[in-house]
């Protein structure tokens, strides 16, 4: 493994122990578009899958408002599909 490999490995590994989320067709992390530098954005995780080589796609995603704001969010979510037999991975 090389040390890109390493990094992008220890990077996603916290990314998905503290926030991913199971759903029907696979792991699903979703990010707001502008996380600044608290948070890894969706194009820096899909960075890191890549280089990882894990299939993946990055969509729009729209979430509930919050508490005071009356529209929905719409920011992105980083999907990692679940290889089913006959499917490619």
């Amino acid at each position: 493994m090389t040390e890109a490999e390493w990094a992008a490995q220890r990077r996603l590994v916290g990314v998905v122990r503290t926030s991913g989320v199971l759903t029907s067709g696979g792991l699903a992390k979703w990010r707001e578009c502008h996380t600044g530098d608290w948070a890894a954005s969706a194009a820096e995780l899909s960075r890191d899958l890549a280089t990882l080589h894990v299939p993946h796609e990055t969509v729009v995603a729209f979430r509930p408002p919050w508490a005071r704001v009356v529209h929905r969010r719409k920011d992105q979510e980083v999907h990692v599909p679940f290889a089913y037999r006959g499917r490619p991975a």
